[in-house]
């Protein structure tokens, strides 16, 4: 490094360096740029020396000797400067040397570009050529894309009852040997890429896998996996429980996709129904989304659906070959699907339906100071989720989570009225329900990501 103001006592005397003349030229080949290469091939044959077999030979550098630097200071341009030692017929400067050999290969042409550069890398990822292979690589603008979707149901009765709505669907047993996978257990597997312990390094940090990351097809150990994307995970951060946003969230999804996608074949969504959302206000808007979907257009973005063994041919096909023994180190768990004792039409009225909900607004803070007893007593008679929660939370301040209450905990009767009131959409008794049972998330960071790549705005406050 240099010290303040120590680079001024070369300024006006640097040396010289002949190789960026030659650099110049070939970035001049490569432009179709004929001035640039005739005015960098006249100012470099000033520079370049030649042996006794008339070779050209390209010193390092040319310098100013020291007992004229003063001079040269006075009067720049004035005095002559020195071949270095190194760039000789005894001593060749191999990289000056090497570049010089190939500017005069491509200015005589006996070399072409795409010779020197068979990937095409200096051309846009889009005009490149297709690569065949085991690997994804980039390949075409996006203008024409049409975004893959495969619809997977949780069980066979929630099947049966989106093929009365006409929406057809597959469960994870119907794609098998395919495996449906969870984004989670994706991370898992990059874990061990790159990762050496002789070398000391970790793999890849445990980062959620994006929506780009999750519309690619696997092979992983000889299974094939496609993963759901990360909108579609249930978690303990109750915003997973809003239908209203994983619909916009769908949406969102399958235009960023398509406007970014630039890899060779299509990307393949998969889009997970789960039970849950048949009890939620907004299951009608959900059957819309997915009506949309089948007729091949989603709010001007082309779909297509279909059954994920039609659509593999045409999806993109990620191998992961860094992995060897996949169930032994990483115990990833696939998907599974619901199983229930009945699939035909009569079980499907046991998945309930949403319905309006209102309840009064009583207020049980009077009852802080009253006994154990009384409590219990009073929650038995209450079916208010709110007055639930009231009276709960102060039999846990009391005596803890794991207190009996009616043969079971007053840890299971939170999780009970959390359950009810994610469904029900009452978010203030999501939000202290999850505060009672300690629930956090493990990091905030990707669901704010998320929500500013997708161009929204997000507003942080405390209360």
């Amino acid at each position: 490094h240099y010290y303040r103001g120590e680079t001024k006592d070369f300024e006006g005397v640097e040396c010289e360096w002949p190789m960026f003349y030659v650099l110049l030229m070939i970035e001049g080949v490569f432009k179709s740029n004929d001035k640039q290469v005739e005015e960098c091939k006249t100012l470099l044959k000033q520079l370049v020396k030649t042996d006794k077999n008339g070779d050209s030979i390209l010193p390092k550098y040319y310098y100013v000797p020291k007992d004229y630097i003063e001079l040269e200071k006075e009067s720049p341009g004035s005095q002559l400067r020195v071949s270095s030692t190194v760039g000789t017929a005894s001593n060749l400067f191999m990289m000056g040397q090497s570049l010089l050999l190939i500017a005069d290969l491509l200015t005589h042409d006996l070399l072409h570009i795409n010779e020197l550069d068979p990937i095409r890398r200096y051309m846009p990822s889009y005009n490149r050529p297709r690569k065949g292979g085991r690997y994804s690589a980039f390949q075409g603008t996006a203008s024409d894309l049409v975004v893959q979707v495969v619809l997977i149901a949780e069980s066979m009765r929630l099947q049966a009852m989106m093929a009365t709505y006409g929406i057809q669907t597959q469960t994870p047993h119907e794609v098998e040997p395919v495996q449906i996978w969870p984004p989670r257990e994706l991370v898992k597997v990059y874990c061990k890429l790159g990762c050496n312990k002789k070398l000391g390094l970790n793999g890849r940090p445990t980062r959620p896998i994006g929506a780009l990351g999750t519309s690619k097809v696997y092979r992983i150990c000889g299974q094939t996996v496609l993963c759901y994307p990360l909108v579609f995970e249930v978690s303990d951060f109750y915003l997973s429980h809003d239908m209203a946003l994983l619909i916009d969230n769908i949406k969102t999804e399958m235009h960023f996709v398509s406007k970014y996608w630039r890899l060779s074949g299509r990307p393949t969504i998969c889009i997970l129904i789960r039970e849950e959302h048949m009890r939620d206000t907004y299951f009608r808007e959900l059957l819309d989304l997915l009506a949309s979907l089948k007729s091949g257009n989603c709010d001007g973005l082309k779909v297509r659906t279909g059954r994920l063994q039609n659509l593999i041919s045409s999806s993109c096909i990620e191998h992961l070959d860094f992995l060897t023994n996949l169930d032994v180190e990483l115990d990833v768990k696939p998907f599974r699907q619901l199983q229930h004792a009945s699939i035909g039409y009569q079980s499907l009225t046991d998945v309930p339906q949403a319905v309006a909900y209102n309840e009064d607004n009583a207020d049980f803070k009077s009852l802080e100071h009253s006994d154990t007893d009384t409590l219990i007593h009073t929650l038995r008679s209450v079916s208010a989720l709110k007055g639930r929660t009231q009276l709960l939370g102060m039999l846990m301040g009391r005596h803890g989570l794991q207190h009996p209450v009616d043969g079971q905990t007053v840890s299971t009767h939170i999780e009970a009225v959390l359950g009810n009131a994610s469904s029900l959409r009452l978010w203030s008794v999501v939000r202290t329900c999850t505060a009672l049972l300690s629930k956090e998330v493990e990091s905030i960071s990707p669901y704010i990501t998320t929500v500013l790549v997708y161009g929204k705005q997000v507003t942080i406050g405390s209360g």
